[in-house]
């Protein structure tokens, strides 16, 4: 079952991290042991964007979106214990506006830099982009081929990040979709003081519809400045000289069962990608193979279908490719990217292309204002989708 909570468990959370309050002449009084650091954040994501695209209603046409919202919170306990909570707005509600979600809940333990582990829920390193901080991001969103990954969908998302492209879709799904809950093993160490090796290695929950638990394996390495936080950047501001190659792989065994045939349906994804931030200049790339065996629409292990796919295993799997870069003078920022996608389908049924323009204005290190224009094509489309729109995108970002 997805997992759901109000803002009363971050506030109990708030108590459990060392607090504790006294009622003196009426008033409260909270006292934070002094070997607890705790901080609490913020990042906000609205967007305006106007399309195109014929599948769009009339409403939506001309939407405005808040993109993200959320509430960081984490707290250092001792020297190697961290605990981080994040919530997320979610679905609107008739009284109260939006409600919001818990979408991160772990701790680190951190005995030393080269040996570290997150438990609990948060992001698998499936994707280098999947452990790239959405507070961070070179362009308004991420390339639409990083949803392939297994807890993202196994689809791709238009428009910057907008609309899920049904022919794309296999319909897996976890338990708070852009998150998983397990471990993951991780660690840094530098051999030399221009080189710097990063790991991960960690098991999860996976797909609603598996059947078997979720692995992902990640190595990184870079030449000049380290990378050494859990999260990237995509987006380093010019604070940054370094040269990075990553590749990722990440696998769960009967994923899903076949809905035609009832065989045993397996995920694996893979991913080789390349980053550099060097003075002004960003650049990075990926290529994405996803493999799903040829199979048919997907179903669960009691042979219901997954619920919202549209595509069969053999359309949403293949192989594709990203690049985006940007160049960074004083507090304007160009960036450009391009994504292809081929998906295994005979008839060409998933693959698709985009390309995207833009520009960043960088108010200060916490926040800026982007504007950019996307042009995305299928090569075939579903009833009622349009095979080339357009998508125009004008957003502030903030994260402090």
């Amino acid at each position: 079952m997805r997992s759901t909570f109000s803002l009363r468990p971050l506030a109990l959370a708030l108590l459990i991290g060392g607090m504790t309050a006294t009622a003196t002449a009426g008033a409260a009084t909270v006292t934070i042991p002094d070997n607890i650091d705790m901080k609490l954040g913020g990042r906000l994501h609205v967007l305006a964007s106007g399309s195109d695209d014929e599948s769009l209603s009339d409403r939506d046409e001309l939407d405005l979106q808040v993109r993200r919202a959320r509430i960081r919170f984490s707290s250092t306990v001792d020297e190697w214990i961290t605990l981080f909570l994040q919530t997320e707005m979610a679905s609107q509600t008739e009284k109260s506006g939006a409600d919001m979600v818990l979408i991160d809940a772990n701790v680190t333990l951190k005995p030393m830099q080269q040996a570290q582990v997150v438990l609990g829920q948060h992001m698998s390193p499936a994707l280098r982009q999947n452990v790239t901080s959405s507070g961070a991001l070179l362009a308004i969103d991420r390339p639409g081929v990083q949803y392939k990954s297994l807890t993202w969908g196994t689809r791709a998302l238009a428009g910057f990040s907008r609309k899920t492209q049904s022919e794309t879709d296999a319909g897996l799904r976890g338990e708070v979709d852009v998150r998983d809950t397990g471990a993951t093993f991780f660690g840094v160490a530098s051999p030399g003081e221009r080189l710097h090796l990063k790991y991960y290695a960690g098991i999860y929950e996976g797909a609603l519809s598996a059947a078997d638990s979720r692995y992902t394996a990640r190595g990184q390495i870079n030449f000049g400045d380290a990378e050494s936080g859990y999260f990237n950047a995509a987006n380093y501001l010019g604070k940054k000289d370094t040269i990075a190659l990553g590749l990722s792989v990440d696998q769960q065994s009967e994923v899903a069962t076949d809905l035609g045939s009832g065989d045993e349906v397996d995920y694996l994804l893979s991913s080789v990608d390349f980053f550099a931030a060097k003075g002004a200049l960003t650049f990075e790339a990926a290529y994405i193979n996803l493999d799903l065996g040829g199979a048919g629409l997907l179903a669960f292990q009691d042979g219901s279908a997954v619920g919202g796919n549209k595509a069969t295993g053999k359309q949403a799997e293949g192989d594709g490719y990203y690049l985006q870069a940007a160049w960074q003078f004083g507090k304007w920022q160009p960036w450009a990217g391009f994504e292809s996608w081929d998906s295994n389908a005979d008839d060409g049924y998933g693959s698709f292309s985009g390309a995207r323009l833009g520009v960043s204005y960088l108010l200060n290190k916490e926040s800026s204002f982007k504007l950019g224009v996307e042009n995305w094509e299928n090569d075939v489309v579903a009833d009622g989708d349009d095979a080339e729109f357009m998508t125009v995108t004008a957003g502030y970002f903030i994260t402090f």
